[in-house]
């Protein structure tokens, strides 16, 4: 069973927390809960761990941006240079956000052999222009 983990983006620079819910931990040390700091508008952008890693072993998060390393034509090709994993609330599953080509593909567990965490959809957006 994969971890059920969480992360934010501070609004004022903070930078990143993490929080997991089964055991509470936080990379916040403040009095307010993780839910209170986004309630309260000092943390947004909810992203949720998939449950896999990239071949570095980096946590993937919806949000993240996977860039395809060198060579590998084949996840290239199907998947697409840069990819940004979204989570597809109707077929509740993680994909591949295809949204500049024909369709949405499911986030396949093979698919962190070839693509590496190169960013994410928020603070670097033109990665997938």
């Amino acid at each position: 069973m994969k971890d059920i983990k969480f992360r934010a983006l501070g609004t004022r620079g903070e930078g990143w927390i993490y929080w997991t819910p089964k055991t509470e931990e936080s990379t916040w040390s403040g009095e307010k809960t993780f839910w209170q700091l986004l309630e309260s508008g000092y943390y947004e952008n909810l992203c949720q761990f998939t449950g896999l890693s990239d071949k570095n072993g980096k946590e993937i998060y919806t949000g993240d941006i996977l860039g395809c390393t060198e060579g590998d034509d084949f996840h290239k090709k199907y998947y697409g240079e840069n990819i940004s994993v979204i989570f597809n609330e109707s077929k509740a599953r993680f994909e591949v956000d295809r949204s500049v080509q024909e369709s949405h593909r499911d986030l396949p567990e093979n698919l962190r052999h070839g693509y590496t965490v190169i960013g994410n959809n928020i603070e670097n957006e033109e990665l997938l222009k």
